[in-house]
């Protein structure tokens, strides 16, 4: 509901005056900034008659100050005048009413509610209250845990004891700073650290109170384990605990610096920034300008430099905002593709005119999962479509993203917040930026746009993509054309976390910082802006200079270039208070010119390091800042010595690499260049000149992957930089000097699977790594389940899955081994659908060998008959079907001798009757496979080979008492039984006692199909219902297949009752002698206020005698262009029909073909190309849909429904192919009116022309 009213306070404030600039804002006198701000919100209210109090928790803060952009945050003056409340009383020492009136705002405030406070800003309410009851004084703090303590302590040991996290979390929210909170995230942070989720217990560790000697201390352990700097100036001096030892300030940092940290497989670059503080530092690449491999990929956008490539080590991922594409780091080859929804419009081109080139397209990988935004084809309810006036745009559609997680192995989509039935699961949340992930939490910016871009920041599930929590930063607004719209999406900027923290910002003129845990506001700083340029007829974009840089953060800065600011920023992160800025401009000492920046690189030696027309730095710490913190980038190598020329477009400035000492860039005259950080040339000779080889670079395991659209072309042009065999001297090398170094071991085995030759011996010398690998983590005691572990075990069942397939032909026993190790491998690895279909592979291997030891032999087959049960694979002969299907087929495969024999493979077949009736053997259905199977058992063997299974349908028939869905089921489970003919005189009897006429249809056909004479007591039945049910022909038809001893007994004939006659359409009274056309015009006329659509026509369906009906007919409008059918009923009280209101519409489009619609008393039967239904003629009510049963019935591609209308018997006929394919049959299906229940289906010769006439269906 929030959401819901800020959006509406926020375009009623600013979409009324478009015009107003920053400007006009600067130029007003302080009584008018002070005044002006509150006349919409008091409009607001007076317009939306609410009482002014109750708006106070919704009012938007409007800030103009003299350089800073227009935008509104949400404030709560009534929690804001308790939480001054409460510092008052605190200050007085009056403890119980201060700490109640707290835990008020704790419980009430809104996560995105911000207070202004004086000397600090603009902080959040939630973090405030907590901050005050964390920092109580000690007498304070005294009387909290008395307040809380018999709560508290009954939560928390309750908590414990189940070791559940959000029992825990839940006692640390409520009770914060006293020791039941500390206890319950102590606790928390320990099962975390002990599930492997070293992300989460770094933020729970670091939400401890500063003077917790734990919380310190885990935080530290957590930052070395995940490869993060150590710092060590604010940790306090205090006894900490090391493995229960007590332990001073000096001794625990030589122990957390001893810790080795968790190793990352193959030097990965997962997400934009490299990791979740944005200074990731990169492993050097080897041979940078040796091109091994590259590969093209077509996208939907325009020339876009946003495109940057992540890599895990041993993929490299890239997402061009409309799809996602996976290759191989080392041979470039593409693992697997995901083409977003985007591409399958048949006009894509209209959701993407209002792309912003400053939009940042990175994918994010956590373990085996990757996360991306994905742009889909939703209309936005801003702007529905692209309209323009005389050459002027007026509204243009904005691109709309959604989050999508895909597995990193077989890139199947695991989750998405977009469906093609338009069901999110209540996550249609607009992407604004890359995602971050941070443990198993996805952190986001999302946005809402209506009249003004409502910034939030999203966290969602990793595994599940559900959303936790959402917070709004701010609203505010971007350039807009003269109607107050829009011309292109707005680009949010990535995020950073550290210690438990969100900073962001949101280049709408506020930069911000969040609690991970719940998005709770901590602060929101305003900066200087880039004036919004005049509404004009064609808006004008602002200038910008800095790149969508991520954000970095150091021990007490956040780094920040926001896109709408001229500025870098350094703000203090507990506070959010500028300590100093600079502009996009580097000055040389020398010569006294200066540069343009663009990238934000990265922290080394406590400097801030930048690229653009030259390469620059600013101290952590810059000295002689001026009165409004002002400093300047310094020159550390020159735009000449880069071999620039000529400062040109920065945003075709590649985003270059910064390792811990070297800087590889990117020069428009002279390609990639390398250079010492220090600023000394390092490019020992090697100038290629050819700048259009590189793109935005990623370093990841040696190789250098570049990523650089094509100009006038759809094209992302990806490509692979290395010496393979450089790369593999090296990795020898470091394996020489560290045998028990892993990530040197690791990085050797993943090279050696990768040998471009692929011989044999190669690849056992890659078993043998990978083994010793595995070797050295047990030696380790680590878990051969952690992210080495996993991709150590699936690179050696890959290894070993390719050996057996070579050796199985000319060496069965080696292969035999090697395939039952990657067996044993592959099933202690995590299960995802590549692995599950290499498994079946290995099982067809070895079922495949007669010399395989029965113990074996039974074990495989308790596995696809277990967990492989319905996972299906192609294996030979068979065609794809399920691994359990393909172990009865495997059993079956020898022909029963002796009767024994074929009683159990009757079994085996019921079970494929039970089981597996939708699949498919070679072909041929699998239900149809085992009756033909079964009447051969039969056959041979008489029908003591069924006894076993006769008396189960005896015995589901004697529980059945009458019951339809058992009867049913013995029908489908027994049909070659004695039991079954019982069964279906039972459910016929059993449907007509219900008047179930479908029920009834469904007994006469399976009699037919069991034999040439139906039972009468079916037939009767049947009659009998039909009649009551208004099919009288087909109840006269049934009637008349009595057979005559069996009709002399009944005390009513149905001689009387009608047989089948086309009747003409009905013509009303009213519309006799008028022309249609003229007809058309009134309807418009009334409609529309306009005459003579062309595109509408009169539906004139048949009229089926022997179907009764009382009323008038409705009249029936097709409209062709929006493929809608109207109908409008004649009113009760004059029996006139009124044109001024349609008693309901459907969706319909008419086929070109003869498909002919009719009326069957109450139904309307409307057939179009691809399917047919029944709609109730009055309400309009949808009864039946023949769609989904057509297509589960289409064998062939390009069948569509060629002829359809009313034959005798009361019954509808379809007649479908293909048509461009004669050869291929023709399908006929019989369906009842009423219920569109198909009687019959059969296929005649493709070659024959079908025909429809007097309700008789003949060829040609």
């Amino acid at each position: 509901m929030f959401d819901f009213w800020m959006d509406f306070a926020s375009a009623f404030c600013f979409r009324q005056a478009p015009w107003m600039q920053m400007k006009d804002w600067n130029q007003r006198n302080a009584k008018e900034k002070k005044g002006l701000p509150g006349l919409p919100l008091l409009l607001f209210v007076l317009l939306m008659g609410i009482p002014g109090s109750a708006l106070s928790a919704l009012a938007p803060a409007f800030f103009p100050q003299r350089g800073r952009g227009l935008f509104s945050v949400f404030r709560d003056e009534e929690n804001s005048r308790k939480l001054r409340e409460a510092r008052t009383l605190l200050e007085q020492e009056h403890w119980n009413a201060g700490i109640e009136t707290l835990l008020q705002v704790l419980e009430n405030a809104s996560p995105s509610a911000v207070s202004m406070e004086p000397g600090k800003g603009y902080r959040g309410l939630l973090s405030s209250a907590r901050e005050l009851l964390t920092g109580l004084p000690p007498k304070g703090l005294a009387v909290f845990e008395r307040r809380v303590e018999g709560q508290a302590a009954l939560l928390l040991d309750q908590a414990r004891k189940s070791r559940n996290l959000r029992a825990l979390k839940e006692v640390s929210r409520r009770f914060p700073g006293t020791r039941f909170a500390r206890a319950a995230q102590l606790q928390i942070a320990d099962i975390l650290m002990e599930s492997g989720n070293i992300p989460a217990a770094w933020n729970t560790f670091s939400a401890l109170p500063a003077s917790s000697p734990s919380g310190w201390a885990g935080k530290l352990i957590c930052r070395k384990l995940l490869g993060l700097p150590l710092y060590w100036n604010k940790l306090p001096e205090a006894t900490y605990s090391w493995k229960g030892d007590p332990l001073p300030r000096a001794p625990l940092i030589q122990k957390i610096q001893e810790v080795p940290p968790l190793p990352q497989p193959g030097n990965p670059w997962p997400e934009f920034g490299g990791n979740s503080e944005g200074n990731r530092v990169p492993s050097p690449p080897v041979s940078p300008h040796s091109l091994f491999w590259e590969r093209r990929i077509p996208t939907l956008g325009i020339y876009n430099w946003g495109i940057h490539p992540v890599s895990d080590g041993r993929r490299t991922l890239i997402a061009t905002g409309t799809g996602l594409h996976c290759f191989h780091l080392m041979t470039g080859e593409l693992e697997w593709s995901f083409e977003g929804p985007l591409h399958f419009e048949e006009r894509p081109a209209d959701f993407l005119g209002g792309l912003s080139p400053h939009q940042i397209h990175v994918p994010a990988i956590k373990d085996d999962i990757v996360v991306a935004a994905i742009q889909v084809p939703v209309i936005p309810d801003i702007a529905k479509e692209n309209t323009e006036f005389n050459g002027i745009p007026v509204m243009r559609r904005l691109p709309v993203r959604r989050l999508f997680g895909f597995d990193l192995e077989t890139g199947r989509v695991l989750w998405s917040h977009w469906s093609k039935k338009g069901k999110d699961r209540g996550q249609a949340l607009d992407v604004s930026a890359p995602p971050l992930i941070v443990g198993d939490t996805i952190y986001v910016a999302t946005h809402k746009q209506l009249g003004t871009i409502a910034y939030y920041v999203s966290a969602f599930d990793l595994r599940t993509g559900t959303l936790k929590w959402k917070t709004l930063i701010c609203s505010s607004q971007i350039e807009v054309n003269m109607f107050g719209n829009a011309s292109w999406e707005h680009p949010g900027a990535p995020l950073a976390c550290s210690d438990g923290v969100i900073f962001g910002t949101t280049n709408l003129g506020v930069a911000f910082s969040i609690d991970a845990e719940d998005g709770a506001i901590r602060w929101l700083s305003s900066y200087e802006i880039i004036p919004i340029p005049q509404a004009q007829m064609i808006p004008t974009a602002r200038e910008v200079y800095w790149a969508n840089n991520p954000p970095l953060v150091s021990e007490d800065l956040v780094i920040l270039t926001p896109t709408d600011s001229i500025w870098v920023l350094a703000l203090e992160r507990e506070t959010g208070k500028l300590r100093w800025k600079a502009p996009y401009i580097a000055s040389e000492n020398r010569s006294g010119r200066s540069y343009p920046l663009r990238w934000l690189l990265g922290i080394r030696n406590n400097k801030v390091y930048f690229s653009g027309d030259c390469f620059a730095a600013i101290p952590l710490s810059p000295p002689g800042l001026t009165l409004d913190r002002r400093t300047e980038a310094r020159v550390v190598i020159p735009g000449l010595r880069l071999g620039i020329r000529n400062s040109g477009d920065l945003s075709e400035e590649p985003r270059p690499v910064l390792t811990r000492s070297k800087l590889l860039f990117i020069s428009r005259g002279l390609g990639l260049r390398r250079f010492r950080i220090s600023g000394q040339a390092d490019d020992r000779g090697v100038q290629d000149r050819q700048e259009g080889k590189y793109g935005n670079l990623c370093s990841s395991g040696g190789v250098l992957v570049s990523a650089r659209p094509l100009y006038q072309r759809r094209l992302i042009v990806l490509r692979g930089f290395f010496s393979f065999q450089s790369l593999l001297s090296k990795a020898r090398d470091d394996f020489r000097a560290r045998p028990k170094d892993l990530q040197a071991a690791f990085r050797l085995a993943e090279l050696m699977t990768a040998t471009p030759d692929g011989s044999l011996r190669t690849k056992k010398a890659a078993i043998s790594a990978f083994q010793y690998v595995l070797n050295l983590l047990k030696q380790r005691g680590q878990s051969l389940n952690s992210p080495i572990g996993i991709r150590a075990k699936r690179g050696l069942f890959r290894l070993l899955l390719e050996l057996g397939r070579e050796e199985i032909a000319h060496s069965p026993e080696e292969g035999k081994e090697h395939l039952l190790a990657a067996l044993d491998l592959g099933m202690s690895l995590p299960g995802n659908e590549r692995i599950h279909t290499q498994i079946l592979e290995i099982c067809e291997l070895l079922l495949s060998e007669e010399s395989l030891d029965p113990a074996r032999r039974t074990r495989i087959f308790s596995l696809l008959e277990g967990p492989f049960a319905e996972v299906s694979y192609p294996f030979a002969g068979f065609g794809t079907l399920p691994g359990g299907l393909y172990a009865i087929l495997i059993r079956l495969r020898n022909p029963a001798q002796e009767l024994s024999q074929a009683k159990e493979q009757m079994l085996l077949l019921q079970r494929i009757l039970e089981e597996y009736e939708g699949a498919g053997i070679g072909g041929v259905p699998a239900r149809d496979y085992a009756l033909t199977l079964m009447r051969d058992r039969i056959r041979r063997f008489g029908k003591t080979v069924y006894e076993e299974l006769e008396k189960r349908a005896q015995q589901e028939f004697d529980r059945a008492g009458g019951k339809r869905e058992t009867l049913k089921r013995i029908l489908h489970d027994y049909p070659m039984s004695e039991v079954a003919g019982r069964a279906i005189i039972a459910l016929a009897k059993a449907s007509a006692a219900k008047n179930d006429l479908e029920g009834v249809l469904e007994a006469w056909v399976l009699s037919q199909k069991r034999g040439a004479t139906q039972p009468p007591s079916v037939l009767w039945a049947l009659a009998r219902v039909a009649r009551k049910r208004g099919n009288l022909p087909l109840a006269r038809e049934a009637a008349r297949r009595l057979p005559k001893n069996f009709r002399s007994n009944l005390k009513s004939g149905f001689e009387d009752l009608p047989n089948f006659a086309l009747l003409p359409p009905q013509v009303e009274p009213r519309l006799e002698g008028i022309p249609e056309a003229l007809l058309l015009d009134e309807f418009w006329d009334q409609r529309r206020g306009r005459a003579g659509d062309l595109t509408t026509s009169l539906l004139n369906p048949s009229l089926i005698r022997g179907f009764p009906r009382k009323g008038r007919l409705p009249l029936l409008f097709v409209h062709s262009e929006r493929y809608q059918l109207l109908a409008f009923a004649p009113s009760p009280k004059t029996n006139k029909y009124q044109l001024d209101k349609a008693d309901y519409r459907l969706p319909f489009e008419p086929s070109i073909r003869p498909l002919a619609a009719s009326i069957y008393g109450d139904v309307l039967i409307l057939p179009e190309r691809g399917k047919v239904r029944g709609v109730h003629l009055d309400s309009g009510n949808v009864l039946w849909d023949y769609d989904r049963n057509l297509s589960k019935i289409q064998e062939m591609e390009g069948e569509e429904i060629l002829l359809s209308g009313p034959i005798q018997g009361g019954i509808y006929l379809l007649v479908s192919g293909d048509p461009g394919d004669r050869e291929k049959p023709l399908t006929l299906h019989g369906l009842e009116p009423l219920t569109g229940k198909r009687i019959f289906r059969t296929q005649i010769r493709g070659n024959l022309i079908p025909e429809l006439k007097n309700g008789y269906f003949f060829t040609l």
